[in-house]
Formats: structure tokens, C-alpha cells, sequence
């Protein structure tokens, strides 16, 4: 079937973005002009409805995420659920502008935009569609514990509702979001929220040739173990990834841990390594823009290692997998669907997560099968395997409107 394009998208994210003096919109991580632009294969325009907050100044990591046919509507750049309840008022207007300028709709969720657009959308009587991401539970570690447990049950009732009356859906899991968030929708698929441009695919054959002494432990070599996500919650559990790595250390392993990625999280981080006594072992890179830099980091890399509370598909992974990197995550989320049961750990359990790093550190060969064998998984993320299935939903989405 082929679409004319002639209708605008709305799309919802809970990223944070920057309007610079130049009036332009940019990010210092995810979501550059391309990520929108790929909405445009089926799609005339593209309305973003994000948090802006107005900068001064241009940063080096800094991309546009606007462009032609993308434009954004801006939210007040709140936090947490006081920051949304004092903005109310404005998050509405930005809220309803963005619908009145748009055809379709897609929320990416779990997330407060997404949830409280789709309630504005069904008093039109039009239907929304969803990007399923993650776990309601993710939206739980900015707030206090108390009020976390008292809200969890609310925000998954919340979820599971979005999804059960949503007129088309697409899960970024093949089977584990589906089973939480059962969904009633006309057209239901799954398709990763990750496209790996194909330059970004190793070439095998350079793991095959490569030595076993390459992974092989000696009181000469440091063992690089690389940690990418945001630190702006601890839902990751970068925090959980410096204990282990301190237990590692006391075992007499030689062992540098790079942690890439920014947030409020930071200097608590910092500060942890420093009380461990281990800060000459943890290095914080910041944010990395630019796949070339990834690829840079990720090749230096002996071990990618994500040992999330909480998980939808992640991004990360995905890219250290088709780097040939080994990988280490914990049983959640999607992750599960990505990597064996000997290649994870129960989330919280630092010993048990140490244990699984020494245990790829003393095995040469595991590493390099491991390789091998990430890179073949990871052939399901490139652009040409997802674009149909992407513009596919895109399609479908176009025929949702009217409820």
C-alpha cells in the first residue's frame, strides 16, 4: 500500500532539548534531526512534543534535532511530577497546540506527555497510536520511595489502559512488553526503537582471526569494561556496576571502567568511586555524540556491561553487541531477548554481577564466541531489516484518526 504524503504527525518523547539563540532545536544525546527524519518516508511534516529549555550557549556535543518538515512544539522543561504539576497549565496549551496542528498521533510511552496527550486526543474522539518503550516502572526512580510505592500501581493501571485502547501499537520487544501491556489494537507489531546504520556491523571475520591472548587475563593488561546509558535516574544501575567493579578490583583484577553518559547522577557517581577507592579505575567520559565516537570507545572496549532495573530494548547494548563486544545485563526488559540466560544476573545483585564479569575474564574463549555470536544478533537491528516494518505502522497509523 502506498501512502501519499499528506498528513502531519504529532510525536511525543520525554527527552530534554535545548533552543539555542539561533532559535534552533538541539540535543546532547538522543533524538538528532535524523531520528525524526526517518517519519518522513510516510509522513509531509513532523510535530515533536518535548520538554525546550532556552540555552545561551552552544556545547560541543550539541546536534540540531529540527529541520525541514520537523518542527517542535516546546514544554516547559520540567522535573518530576511537581515540576509537571506546577507547569500544568502551560504543558496543556503546548499539549492541545500540538494536536491542533497534527493528523496523527504517535505516543512514545511510558512517560507523563504521552499519558496525558492521549487523554486530550480522546475527548477530540480521534484515536492515538503508541510506541511502547519501556516499563511503567521507569517512571518511578526520580521520586521518593514512599511516593514511588504508592504511585507504581497507578502509572501501570495508567499504561496498560493507554494500550489496550490504542487504535495501533508497536512494542520495541519481541514478547516481553507484549505480556505486561496487552493491547486490543487493530494493528500490533514490534519493532526496535534501535537502527543501527550498516556501517556499524563489525566485520566477523576480524573477531575470528583474532587471538584468544587478546581477552586473556594477565597482571599486565587492563581490562576495559564500558557502561553506556543515562545518569540522569539510577534505574541502569551504573551505581551497581562501581561495586561490582570494586570487588572485582579486590580480587586482584586489573580493571578500568568507562562510563559514558551524563546526568544529575554524576557527581553522586564520582563521589562513590572516590569513598570506594577506586576513582582511578572509573572514568567518566560524559555524553559521546556522534556514532563514529561510540564506535571508537566501544573497539577499545574487552566487555559492555548494562545491569538495569529497568529495561525496554536497550539502545546500548545493541551497538557494543554489533561492535563484537561480550556483553553482561541483567534479566529484564527486553534484555532477555538479546542475551542467553549464562550472560545475565538478577538485578540488585552486585556479588553475583561480579562474579559474572570474572567469569568472562578468566575465559578467552567465551569472550570470542561470545563475539561472534553477538554480532550475528545483532543483524536484526540494521536500518534495512526495521525500515519496512517502521513505515509499515507509520502506514497503519495514517488510517487511525477517527476513533
Amino acid at each position: 500500500m502506498n501512502t501519499k504524503k499528506t498528513k502531519t504527525v504529532m510525536v511525543t518523547t520525554e527527552h530534554h532539548f535545548n533552543r539555542l539563540p539561533d532559535n534552533g532545536i538541539y540535543t546532547g544525546g538522543s533524538f538528532p534531526y535524523s531520528f525524526w527524519q526517518r517519519h518522513l518516508n510516510v509522513f509531509e511534516r513532523v510535530v515533536v512534543l518535548a520538554r525546550v529549555k532556552r540555552e545561551e550557549k552552544y556545547e560541543p556535543n550539541m546536534t540540531r534535532s529540527d529541520g525541514n518538515s520537523v518542527e517542535f512544539v516546546g514544554i516547559p522543561d520540567y522535573y518530576g511530577s511537581w515540576g509537571f504539576f506546577i507547569n500544568i497549565y502551560q504543558i496543556i496549551k503546548a499539549v492541545d497546540k500540538a494536536i491542533n496542528m497534527s493528523d496523527v498521533f504517535i505516543l512514545r510511552v511510558p512517560g507523563a506527555i504521552g499519558t496525558l496527550a492521549a487523554k486530550r486526543i480522546s475527548r477530540l474522539n480521534k484515536g492515538y497510536n503508541l510506541e511502547v518503550l519501556g516499563y511503567a516502572e521507569a517512571m518511578l526512580w526520580a521520586m521518593p520511595r514512599l511516593v514511588a510505592k504508592i504511585c507504581r500501581p497507578i502509572f501501570v493501571c495508567q499504561l496498560k489502559r493507554l494500550c489496550l485502547n490504542a487504535k495501533c501499537i508497536s512494542y520495541v520487544t519481541k514478547q516481553a512488553l507484549q505480556k505486561r501491556y496487552p493491547s486490543m489494537a487493530a494493528y500490533i507489531t514490534h519493532c526496535s526503537d534501535v537502527q543501527l546504520p550498516n556501517r556499524f556491523i563489525k566485520d566477523i571475520n576480524k573477531i575470528r582471526s583474532m587471538d584468544n591472548k587478546h581477552w586473556k587475563n594477565s597482571h599486565k593488561k587492563e581490562y576495559k569494561i564500558l557502561y553506556v546509558g543515562s545518569l540522569a535516574q539510577l534505574y541502569k544501575a551504573p551505581d551497581d556496576l562501581i561495586v561490582a567493579v570494586n570487588r572485582c578490583l579486590k580480587s586482584g583484577y586489573h580493571i578500568a571502567l568507562k562510563i559514558i553518559g551524563s546526568g544529575k547522577y554524576k557527581d553522586h557517581l564520582k563521589q562513590m568511586a572516590i569513598d570506594l577507592g577506586i576513582e582511578k579505575n572509573v572514568h567518566f567520559l560524559g555524553q559521546i555524540q556522534g556514532a563514529e565516537m561510540i564506535i571508537k570507545e566501544m573497539d577499545k572496549a574487552d566487555l559492555f556491561v548494562l545491569p538495569s532495573h529497568q529495561e525496554g530494548l536497550p539502545k546500548a547494548m545493541i551497538e557494543a553487541m554489533a561492535r563484537g563486544l561480550p556483553c553482561i545485563g541483567s534479566s529484564v526488559g527486553g534484555i532477555p531477548e538479546l542475551l542467553p540466560q549464562e550472560d545475565m544476573i538478577i538485578p540488585g545483585d552486585t556479588e553475583a554481577l561480579a562474579n559474572k564479569i570474572i567469569e568472562f575474564l578468566i575465559d578467552p574463549k567465551r569472550m570470542q564466541t561470545t563475539a561472534l555470536k553477538n554480532i550475528e544478533i545483532s543483524k536484526a537491528y540494521t536500518e534495512d531489516e526495521l525500515t519496512k516494518r517502521r513505515d509499515d505502522f507509520y502506514k497503519k497509523c495514517t488510517e487511525s484518526t477517527q476513533i
